[in-house]
């Protein structure tokens, strides 16, 4: 049995207690991953943002403040949007080394997350090349996110599309012949990533749209 890989981390860093209500974090962790992001991604189905995760039921999304400070004077302002993604700046990594986020409520009552996803497929025609590349990225990300624990990281060398009925994945391969994959009992397909399929770059045609997708080991 394949162990589906479970998109989503929690990344843990110090913080320091300015009062009850308030806290702050160095920033350099935090813009060392806005630009892996923002600058060494290739793949637009590979999504990574942070987001406020509100614990306490008395606090609303509104009343969540972020911002970065440079020797205590502000330098810029986090965007929050209606779901509780974070736009943050991103710095020349030097100078944020000494920049500190702050946000406005002690950590037992709002984390900030880096959360980890794969943005839906919505067309039924998909190059391969396009789709797989989120699995280097996804791979590349994770080694870099693990650090000296990277060996310990596994790739993720295939993806799992589940179908809400039976569905077939075709595609014609190196040889000019069509490869048909077909869902099992549970409406899923697993197909791998191949270096010869990446060269080659065939057009993948879905009998219908996945209701979801995850990379598996």
């Amino acid at each position: 049995m394949r162990k589906t890989f479970l998109l989503g981390f929690i990344l843990v860093l110090l913080s320091n207690s300015i009062n009850a209500e308030e806290r702050s974090i160095e920033y350099g962790e935090f813009n060392q991953v806005l630009d892996l992001v923002h600058n060494q991604v290739s793949s637009k189905y590979f999504i990574s943002v942070f987001k406020v995760d509100i614990k306490s039921k008395t606090i609303k999304l509104d009343d969540v403040k972020v911002w970065l400070a440079l020797d205590n004077k502000f330098i810029a302002k986090g965007q929050l949007d209606s779901e509780g993604n974070i736009t943050l700046p991103i710095l020349e990594q030097e100078r944020a080394e000494n920049v500190m986020l702050h946000i406005n409520h002690s950590e037992d009552d709002v984390v900030i997350t880096l959360y980890t996803d794969v943005a839906p497929i919505t067309d039924t025609r998909i190059s391969y090349r396009e789709l797989y590349s989120m699995l280097k990225d996804l791979n590349h990300f994770t080694n870099i996110m693990a650090g000296n624990l990277s060996w310990l990281v596994p790739s993720m060398d295939e993806i799992e599309f589940t179908f809400a009925q039976t569905a077939t994945i075709s595609f014609t391969n190196e040889k000019g012949q069509k490869k048909v994959f077909q869902s099992d009992d549970e409406n899923k397909i697993e197909i791998p990533l191949k270096t010869a399929w990446m060269k080659l770059n065939p057009e993948l045609v879905f009998s219908e749209l996945p209701r979801n997708y995850t990379p598996v080991l």
